[in-house]
Order: structure tokens, then sequence, then C-alpha cells
């Protein structure tokens, strides 16, 4: 008769061990099975296939443990037991599929060949390492869960379970990368799943349709395209068609409506959305999420008919929830949403400031929220545009930066990032650095480009182009804006595009002294003026169109129409009005005349260096009578005496 610690005798308590353990779910039973399995690891004659099958066995039992405690030790054992098997393996390839330890129950000793055994070690490693994951956010983890899962599919590809883990691992790769691909791999797995369960299987078609609804959703999620839109919103519909009870599909699609409504700017999407939420409002298992969804809806329904009505009715609904859950992140998200929304309608620094407080707070509890680093953006950019301030606009900066490494490839996060560094270099009145801004938006708008074709990219693109033209007075510059402006149907071309077109065909005719440039610049110009008579920078233009003409004809007609539009452009609040009418002024050799208008230019914030000075041909007059020095020695007068004026009142 054999003793209980002889291996024989030890495989078999193991096997039933194990067996009793997870039939019952009893954690005592699996303590027990941990002793034995230590006292036949020191047996000597253990063979390699029942050291395998010893690993395998802790795997399984350290799963168990995990389930049943919630314990995330057990996983860590899990890594464990599952790096010796990979060791043991790597030396000894022989022993593939060999990880079962069925044949414990006869105490015999073979090395048996399981592939359901295995594929099931691999499972749980997989499912092991992914949970790992999502508690330490280690990308590692995930990549090794992906693998392990991956070779279980291969071991037993007709198993649901494994291909939905496995679809899972693909989906969180994907988000947390920002590449669509592994999302795509991970839907066509979940495609696959739902193919391959039993029609009568009702209860897992429901679990899997719902799991492919919500990973279209995060494809979008990590593209911004149109067409994946498009799918997400298809397979919302169809899923809620054959399956109504899923009341939280209803609430994603209501979001997926209204981010996408907000991105387009389009009112529609924005009501469709808010049209979900109240289909399932008596309905949903989260009410305070869904109160968060409806109030934050309804502010950006507001904003975008221009009802500030609305942004009170979101306020009041939210206040009143958030009295009873104070500090509810979905709340504080919701209600920096409203004050974003006032903010962006009345133009009110105390809103901006609030939103900007309610987002940080969001992204205090979770590092990388996209949605609240989206309106952080929105707000630091908004806000800093309408106090050119670089602080702020800095900030835009930073947080573009970010959204474009969690999402590579939307295009509109690297556009963003463009814009925001254009408008930096705008507001800072360093030379050196409007270059280094304006350089490093081309870079972003190419990228924008390449992601999307789009072509209000082109025109952002072509804007620093041309800005850069114009600070460098480079004809290289002017020459790529052109070239990206022209690839705009000009039919179908914004005012915007147009007007830069006009502008970047000034600054190659001022370079080149081409005429026929200021001509085409003119047509443009005009056709412009027809529909928008009173646009200052249309005026400023054309005055700069007839200024040149007058200053190579010197015909007295051009010379007042130039006067016209400049005159024109300057009542409408335009500062380079009044430094383009001074030298229209000096181009007449009324230099005193001349002087006035260009000290008073710079009194508006027009900046003016020497080397704008020195090369303006149409200043040669005025230089004859004034030097650089003495027009630094006016400025700074006047600067001193209007901030005395200040300190008086």
């Amino acid at each position: 008769m054999l003793s209980q610690d002889h291996p024989s005798s030890l495989k078999k308590i193991i096997f039933h061990g194990i067996s009793y353990g997870i039939q019952f779910k009893d954690a005592q039973v699996f303590s027990e099975v941990f002793s034995f399995i230590e006292i036949l690891f020191q047996k000597a004659e253990l063979s390699l296939s029942d050291q395998l099958s010893l690993y395998s066995a802790r795997l399984c039992v350290n799963f168990e443990m995990f389930s049943l405690s919630g314990d995330i030790d057990f996983l860590s054992k899990i890594v464990e037991a599952f790096q010796a098997i990979e060791s043991l393996l790597d030396k000894h390839p022989q022993l593939e599929n060999r990880l079962g330890w069925e044949h414990f129950a006869s105490g015999e000793y073979y090395e048996e060949i399981s592939y359901l055994a295995s594929a099931k070690i691999y499972h749980i490693a997989g499912k092991s390492f992914v949970t790992l994951y999502q508690k330490y956010s280690e990308v590692q983890d995930l990549s090794y869960g992906m693998q392990s899962l991956a070779h279980a599919l291969s071991i037993f590809p007709s198993n649901l379970r494994i291909r939905e883990d496995y679809a899972e691992a693909l989906i969180c790769f994907g988000l947390r990368k920002g590449e669509s691909l592994y999302i795509e791999q991970g839907i066509a797995q979940l495609s696959r799943a739902i193919f391959l369960c039993s029609g009568e299987d009702v209860v897992n078609q429901e679990s899997l349709r719902f799991r492919y609804a919500l990973a279209t959703v995060q494809l979008f999620d990590v593209s911004y395209k149109f067409e994946h839109f498009q799918q997400a919103t298809l397979t919302l519909y169809q899923t809620i068609q054959s399956f109504p009870n899923l009341v939280y599909l209803w609430e994603v699609w209501g979001d997926l409506l209204i981010r996408f409504g907000w991105i387009n700017n389009n009112v529609k999407l924005v009501e469709a959305g808010l049209e979900k939420f109240s289909i399932v409002q008596k309905k949903t298992e989260d009410p305070i999420s869904l109160s968060s969804s409806l109030a934050a809806g309804i502010a950006i329904l507001g904003l975008s008919l221009e009802e500030p009505g609305l942004f009170r009715e979101s306020r009041l609904r939210l206040l009143s929830v958030m009295k009873a859950f104070s500090g509810n992140r979905s709340l504080i998200y919701a209600l920096g949403i409203i004050q974003l929304c006032s903010a962006l309608y009345f133009n009110d620094d105390a809103n901006f400031s609030s939103a900007i407080s309610c987002f940080q707070s969001c992204i205090e509890w979770d590092y990388n929220a996209l949605g609240a680093l989206q309106k952080l953006f929105d707000a630091y950019f908004s806000w800093g545009v309408k106090k050119k301030s670089t602080q702020l606009l800095s900030k835009a900066v930073d947080i573009a930066s970010r959204l474009c490494s969690l999402r590579p490839e939307v295009f509109l996060f690297w556009s963003d990032r463009g814009l925001a560094l254009k408008c930096l270099a705008e507001a800072t009145s360093d030379q050196a650095y409007k270059e280094i801004f304006l350089t490093e938006s081309l870079f972003y708008y190419r990228k924008a480009w390449e992601l999307s074709f789009r072509v209000e990219i082109l025109e952002l693109w072509g804007y620093s182009y041309y800005l850069l033209g114009e600070l460098q007075e480079n004809i290289a510059y002017y020459d790529e804006a052109y070239s990206l402006l022209s690839q705009i149907d000009f039919s179908m071309a914004s005012f915007r595009a147009k007007l830069i077109l006009a502008a970047t065909l000034l600054g190659k005719g001022n370079i080149l002294q081409k005429e026929s440039l200021f001509k085409k610049a003119e047509a443009i110009l005009i056709d412009l003026q027809q529909v928008y008579p009173e646009d200052e920078n249309i005026l400023l233009l054309l005055g700069k169109v007839y200024l040149f003409f007058f200053w190579k004809e010197k015909t007295l007609d051009l010379g007042k129409r130039a006067k016209f539009y400049l005159e024109q452009a300057a009542s409408l609040g335009c500062p380079e009005a009044y430094y383009t009418l001074g030298r229209l002024y000096a181009v007449e050799k009324d230099v005193e005349k001349a002087w006035k208008m260009v000290i008073r230019s710079t009194c508006h914030g027009v900046m003016i260096t020497e080397a704008q000075w020195l090369k303006d041909p149409y200043l040669a007059n005025l230089r004859a009578i004034h030097t650089f020095r003495e027009f630094l020695a006016n400025q700074r007068g006047l600067l001193w005496g209007s901030k005395t004026e200040m300190k008086i009142s």
C-alpha cells in the first residue's frame, strides 16, 4: 500500500483536490492542494513532464483563488508559474502541448498530450496578464496577454470564450496605442465569435453583440474617421433593434452623436443624441451618468443654437443632482462642459477659469481622460486666443501634444496642435519664437493632411507658410503657400482660403515686383468685396494693391483708391491700415502725415522692425527725413506717456 507522500498518491490528491475545489468553489481545498503541489515538487524523481503539469496545476489553482478572493497577489503567482512553464518549454520544445494534469487521476507517469488543457493554461495566463494590465496599466503585461491568448486560440480555435478574451485584449491594446488596426482585428474576432455562436444561445449572442457594438464606438474613438462613425451608429442601431433591453447602448449612442456633433458643429446630431438620452431616462441603471450627459448635451445644444437660456437650464438640472452626489466625476465633467459653453458664448473669463478647473480635476482622477483633455484644450485655446495670452496658448499646445500621443491617428488633434502653435506665434512679440512656432506648425499640418486629406488642412497649412513668408520676406515660403492653396478648388474654396491666396499673391508680388501678381490678387479681392463689403482684411489688401499701382504709375486716381480702402479699413479697427496709410503718404511725399500714421500704427500694436524700416521701398521719402532711432525714441515716448496716463487715471 502506497504512503500518502508517494508521488502516485500525491498526484491523485492534487487531481481530485483541484476538481473538488473547482466544483464547490472551496478556497480551503485549494490551499491544501497548494501544499501537496509543493511536496510533490520536492521529489527527486519528478520528470520534466510532471514539472510542467505541476506548474500548470499551480497556475490553475491560483486563478481559481483569484476568482474567489479578488486578491491581485494570486495573479502575480500565475505569472511566476507561467514564466516557469515558458522557461521549461524553451529548453525542451518537445514538451509543447503537454500542460495538462489529467493523468494525475490514475497516479501513473506518462507524457500526456492534451491540446484542450494546454489551451486552457494559455487562456488563463492571457487573462491574468490582461487583468494585471487593467490594474497597473503596464503595456508589457498586455502584450504578453495578447501573445498567450493568440496561442490559446491557435490550439483551440472553436472556443468562444478564448476568442472573446483575445478580441478584448486586441481592443485594449489598440486603445492604449491609439492604433485602429488592433481594434479592427478585435472586431473581426468578435464577428467570428458571433458567427460561431449557436443561434439558440441567446445569452452569448447578446453578450457578443453588445461587445461588438462597443468595439465599433471604440474604433471611432481612436480614429475620428467619418466612416467609423457611420459604422458605429449603424451597429448600435442594429444591436438595439435585436436586443432592446440593452439600455446602456442608447446612452453610448447618444454620447457618440453629441460628441460628433460638437466636433463638426452639427446641431442636428446634438439634438439626435439628446433624443436617445430621453428615450432611456426612466430605464437607465446609472441615472447619475445619464443626468450628467443630458446636462452637458443641453449646454452644447445651447451653444450650437446660440440660446444662452439652455445654459441656465442645464446648470440648474446638474446642480440639483450635485447636491445629492457631490464630487462625482461625471457630474464635474458635465459642469466643466456647461461652463465652457457659457465661456465660449459670453467670452467670460470667470467661466473659462471654472471650466478649466473642472477638467483639471477630471484629469487628476484619470491622467489620460481623453474627453477632459479635449475640452481642456478647447478652453485653453479659446481663452488664449481671446486674451492673446502666450501662457494660455502654450498650455493649449501642451495638451494638444498629449492628445496626439494618445491618439496618433486622429487628424483633428494634429491640426489643433498646428493651429495652437500658429496662434502662439501670432501672440508672441519675439520674432525668433514666431519663426520657431510657425515652422513647427508646418510639421503637424502635414501629419493632419496625411491622415485626412481634408481641404481645410490645406488652408491652415498654407496660412502658416504665408505667415513665414511675410515674416522672413522669403519667396520660397510664399511659393509653398501658393502651391497648397492652389490645390483647393477655387469655386469650392472658403472665404478665408481665397483671402489667404490673395495675400500670398501680394507677398510674392512685393518681393518680385511683378504687376501680374497684384492683378491676380486684385481680381480675387474685388469678387470678395462684393460679398463682404465691410471686411477690414479685404479693404486692407485692396489698399495695398492700389498702393503698389500708385507707387509704380504715380496716377492720382490710384492713390485716391488706395486711400479710400485704407481709411475704411482703419475706421473698422484695422491697426495695419494706419501703417499702410503712412506708406501711402510717404509715396505722396507728405512726410509729416506719413510719420504720424506710422507712429500711430505702433500705438495700435503694429510691430515694425529695423529691417522693415530699411527695406520698405514705399518709405524712401520718410527715411530721408527720419531715422529708425528717431522712430524708436518716439515709440518709447508714446508708450511711456500712455503708461503715465493710465497711472494718473
